[in-house]
């Protein structure tokens, strides 16, 4: 289950001997992006122990640094210095309420808090004792709260802050004690690096300065996580037994705040036989489990992203109508999210393996990319995930890789779960990277004789990504079943994206003056893609790997005319061969017409469907007498021979043609396109191209 996934994620983090600063970081918010803002004002009460003696200021836990386009200024943290006020935002409910528990006195503050403090003192002492109340291991007498009140008044109010800037920031209350969280140091100390933070200098004290001890907030954060999960339950005792793991002894439930999908917000997956505190008889996780949760849930969440919006819109066009798909919509934001999962337990991993694994996941949340050549995957291509896999995990199949795919709002827990694919292999993925890559270098040539130069960049970013691919091939509703299966290196079938290539050339076909370029990109796709299929068979060693005759080879024997040496083997080499010489006669055609066309003036009339049967007889049957009227019979003769060839292997292959319909039209679209000609035919229009082309970039 999901769980167990994200439990296997975070176990080697539990033993891994991270240092303290870089547990908070994964089990905190101060590197999310967008929670940095709250460190941009973070107000600290310093409280003496031995003294009772407070003091309030304010500072920045960062800097502000121009954007990318120079216009505004973002809040870069230093993280390094805010592993001192580690917090965690709200997962769902009312964030101006206190939830959960608190291991250390950090505080968010919302711009409503902020507004209510400015009106009235109360406002500031409910926000806090509300808090307190929630939290380890800190507590202060009512008449010391009221005592602090004005001065955290006095402070908030002068914090400027910037027009467009909102108000967010920490409460943070620094209780310093010998042995505590938060110890007094001399100015020449320096803190150790991982284990200590210097938080500052003392205002109550100031020859010294104020050293966080890393190591015993992580132990207090861990104390109040497991307080949350106490909330749903917890039971003690050999009945208690761990949903991953097995052991037994102490259990907490799951359904809790270590991760916002597990929340109770939403009541379908819970039992309607438990009650709230009692959903640890459901599933449930030994604490070292649940501290793993807790690990592999955040470190999730920085695995994630926003699949490229080009992509989602590619995934969602209709994948039986060419028009539609040229004004797709908005689509619904898709996140996706990698998990690399080892094969063995950690305990029975080697320790520099555990170590290589625990780097490796950092620098994947981080997004440290290697050199180029290092051994890194790049997941984008077969997985739409802009995701480096590490040489270390790339290299090694004792991991597996997992995918999730997912829309909806995480932070709310309102998840729409689209796709789960499990146990691919690292070794399949970097040898199905390489397949795509080559295939789109070997279709240089395709696409010089189609559209005359390669495709731009953003034109060819369809071609060079597997699930745009399979979702154009088979269609939104088993685009994720084919990702699986491709993954998985399980058959693929090619009936059915031939079906849909077919019916989008022919909804293309009815005005094919006017979408000429969008009917090369599907020749294009249905030679790209059965190319692929064909690559993908032999890769999986499956029968039935050929392909048809190669485009090259039949397009190099129409050009010469060498018609006596073209062998038309089957109904796709058919249809080439038919739609080859309907392209070569429509130019004849319009250069003796007046500019006419051939297909739109005599072939596809009255709103008829352009079908082998009505090339046959339209096209074809009648081509010696529209060239004897028209005065080109002399032009046109040196093509009769392919004529009859043509006509006579279509009547020996009719009952073939007649079962396989599409493959023998998108062979025909494919064969008209791919006939050039040497000079400007009546599709060429450049204008065209060039609408179409700029439309299909700026997608």
């Amino acid at each position: 289950m999901l769980v167990e996934s994200l439990v296997r994620l975070g176990k080697p983090f539990i033993t891994g001997g991270l240092a303290p600063a870089k547990i908070l970081e994964l089990v905190s918010d101060i590197r999310d992006p967008a929670a940095r803002n709250f460190l941009s004002k973070v107000i600290m009460v310093e409280i003496d122990g031995d003294t009772g003696e407070m003091a309030v200021n304010w500072r920045r836990c960062g800097i502000f640094v121009p954007d990318s386009k120079g216009k505004n200024d973002i809040f870069q943290p230093d993280v390094q210095q805010a592993a001192a006020t580690p917090f965690v935002l709200p997962s769902g409910g009312n964030p101006l309420k206190p939830q959960g528990k608190y291991g250390v006195p950090v505080y968010p503050v919302y711009e409503k808090h902020v507004l209510h403090f400015q009106e009235d003192a109360a406002h500031v002492f409910t926000f806090l004792t509300a808090r307190m109340e929630r939290t380890f291991s800190f507590e202060m007498e009512a008449e010391d709260v009221e005592r602090i009140v004005p001065k955290l008044q006095s402070v908030i109010g002068t914090i400027e802050v910037a027009p467009r800037e909102k108000w967010y920031g920490l409460l943070v209350f620094l209780p310093v004690t010998e042995a505590g969280i938060f110890r007094y140091e001399p100015e020449t100390y320096r803190p150790k690096e991982g284990y200590e933070v210097d938080v500052g200098g003392s205002q109550l004290r100031p020859s010294r300065k104020i050293v966080a001890d890393l190591s015993q907030i992580v132990e207090r954060f861990w104390e109040s996580k497991i307080a949350e999960g106490e909330e749903k339950g917890r039971l003690q005792g050999d009945g208690a037994v761990c949903s991953c793991c097995s052991a037994t002894g102490d259990v907490l439930s799951v359904y809790s705040k270590a991760w916002s999908w597990y929340t109770t917000t939403w009541p379908g997956p819970l039992s309607i036989f438990l009650k709230e505190n009692e959903l640890v008889n459901g599933v449930a996780l030994c604490p070292d489990c649940y501290k793993a949760l807790t690990f592999g849930s955040n470190l999730f969440n920085r695995l994630t992203t926003t699949l490229p919006m080009w992509l989602t819109k590619e995934m969602f066009a209709p994948v039986d109508n060419a028009s539609s798909r040229e004004h797709r919509s908005e689509a619904e934001d898709i996140f996706g999210g990698v998990m690399a999962l080892p094969v063995l337990d950690p305990s029975e991993q080697r320790e520099e393996d555990r170590a290589e694994y625990v780097e490796s996941l950092m620098h994947m949340a981080e997004g440290v990319t290697e050199k180029k050549g290092a051994g890194a995957l790049h997941l984008d291509t077969i997985t739409g995930i802009e995701q480096e896999l590490p040489m270390h995990i790339a290299g090694e199949d004792m991991y597996r890789l997992t995918m999730l795919y997912f829309s909806g709002d995480p932070s709310r827990g309102d998840i729409h779960l689209r796709a789960s694919i499990e146990d691919v292999l690292p070794s399949a993925a970097q040898e199905l990277t390489d397949m795509i890559h080559d295939l789109f270098d070997d279709s240089y040539a395709l696409q010089g004789q189609l559209f005359k130069e390669p495709l731009h960049e953003r034109a060819s970013r369809p071609y060079r990504s597997l699930p745009a691919m399979l979702s154009k091939a088979y269609g939104m509703t088993r685009m994720w079943s084919s990702l699986a299966q491709t993954l998985h290196r399980k058959s693929l079938p090619r009936d059915l994206f031939v079906r849909h290539a077919a019916l989008r050339m022919q909804d293309l076909s009815r005005k094919v003056e006017d979408k000429y370029y969008l009917l090369q990109h599907e020749v294009f796709f249905y030679l790209y893609y059965d190319q692929f299929l064909h690559h993908y068979r032999q890769w999986i060693g499956e029968e039935g790997g050929d392909c048809v005759t190669p485009w090259q080879d039949l397009l190099r024997l129409l050009d010469a005319r060498a018609y006596r040496d073209i062998d038309i083997d089957g109904v796709a080499d058919l249809g080439f061969a038919a739609g080859y010489l309907v392209r070569r006669f429509s130019r004849l055609y319009y250069h003796h017409t007046d500019q006419k066309q051939f297909l739109r003036d005599r072939v596809i009339t009255f709103g008829s469907k352009l079908g082998p049967d009505t090339i046959v007889e339209y096209a074809l049957k009648r081509m010696i007498e529209y060239a004897f009227k028209l005065k080109f019979d002399g032009a046109f003769a040196k093509d009769e021979e392919l004529l009859g060839l043509i006509l006579a292997e279509y009547q020996r292959q009719t009952d073939d043609v007649r079962r396989q319909k599409d493959e023998f039209m998108t062979s025909f679209w494919a064969g008209y396109c791919l006939n050039r000609g040497k000079g400007k035919s009546e599709e060429d229009d450049s204008s065209t191209r060039e609408n179409e082309e700029a439309q299909l970039m700026s997608e």
